[in-house]
């Protein structure tokens, strides 16, 4: 019997971010499929825009292939976030996965700002996620990356399928920063101690930061609280400072994300963090 082929719905978007005088400019944006751009928003001034990226869908079925590609010109700043969590649904008998993959060029002196809202991986689902970031001479970022298997707000855990990350760095196309991880339903890396230990979220956070050993030590002491359950760490190895939260919940993950990222932002950015909007809504 043939497999089911799946309906495709692929879908891209090409950016580019440009300093102009004072002011950072969306210079190009390129779409195509159900992959949109709100217009800029500039919530701490004209040096820095706000970008919130749409996909009117909610969520990855089938074969759908999300390209996104993300470039910063010379002392451009941007900040870019999703207006809601994403989504890998349950994947049908045709075997095929679910593919999202985000390329960042971040040029000298250009600062990147790539902090979406969660994904949420349903049961049965079988996704793939690539984020790769490639800064030159002196571009900084901060990104994180926060994965839910399973709807444990709903009772359902993650007992089929699968998905598999994979978080890069590069400094001048030299790499910096590799993870990857294959999170398999019964597989041990999801309830091993040593692993997820049953817990259903995962994030890692990345930021291109230099920090002397006292304020490496300060910002680790104001985010050691945690809740029952939730492991948090903060290391710095390599001009990167990076964090991993394992635990039972999205919003506690963004939480301490968030704090990290605040502490994080005035060495890196000169100026404090400004929350995106769509975040309060």
């Amino acid at each position: 019997m043939l497999k089911p082929q799946p309906r495709q719905w692929p879908a891209s978007l090409c950016l580019e971010l440009e300093r102009r005088g004072e002011k950072t400019v969306l210079a190009h944006c390129r779409h195509s499929g159900p992959l949109r751009l709100q217009r800029p928003f500039y919530p701490a001034g004209p040096g820095q825009c706000h970008l919130y990226l749409l996909h009117p869908p909610g969520g990855m079925v089938t074969g759908d292939v999300l390209d996104i590609e993300i470039g910063l010109r010379p002392g451009a700043r941007g900040l870019l976030t999703t207006p809601s969590a994403g989504k890998v649904y349950r994947g049908d008998r045709s075997g095929i996965s679910q593919r999202q993959n985000l390329i960042c060029r971040v040029e000298d002196g250009a600062i990147l700002e790539w902090l979406p809202q969660e994904t949420i991986v349903f049961d049965g689902a079988r996704g793939r996620a690539v984020v790769s970031i490639d800064c030159r001479g002196d571009g900084r970022f901060c990104a994180w990356d926060i994965v839910c298997l399973g709807r444990p707000a709903s009772g359902e855990r993650f007992t089929g399928g699968y998905f598999r990350q994979q978080l890069q760095v590069f400094q001048d196309g030299v790499p910096l920063y590799i993870e990857r991880n294959r999170f398999d339903a019964g597989s041990p890396v999801v309830d091993a101690n040593w692993g997820l230990r049953g817990q259903p979220v995962a994030g890692t956070l990345v930021a291109r930061v230099g920090l002397t050993d006292r304020q490496f030590g300060q910002c680790r002491e104001e985010l050691c609280p945690r809740a029952a359950g939730e492991l948090f760490a903060v290391t710095a190895v390599d001009g990167l400072v990076i964090g991993r939260y394992s635990g039972p919940s999205t919003e506690n993950c963004r939480r301490l994300f968030t704090r990290l990222w605040q502490a994080l932002r005035p060495e890196y950015a000169g100026m404090p963090a400004e929350i995106p909007r769509i975040w309060n809504t």
